[in-house]
């Protein structure tokens, strides 16, 4: 991975990919029936990583997931 800065746009964009990310391995996870810590941890990452896209969201002009095109 490269170390230069991403813009907002890239960020935010990426966070929403990472929320759909998160969202596949809970339901993953409770499909199989993993441990209740492991799907513990998954969902406090979840609401971290949503937390993140929410903030970058504010500072984010417009929605700059449909002008990444």
């Amino acid at each position: 991975m490269s170390h230069k800065p991403i813009s907002l746009k890239q960020a935010l964009h990426r966070a929403s990919l990472g929320i759909s990310l998160f969202t596949f391995i809970t339901k993953k996870a409770k499909d199989e029936r993993c441990e209740i810590n492991l799907n513990n941890l998954i969902a406090l990452a979840h609401g971290i990583h949503q937390e993140i896209y929410r903030d970058l969201s504010k500072h984010a002009p417009q929605n700059p997931v449909n002008k990444l095109t």
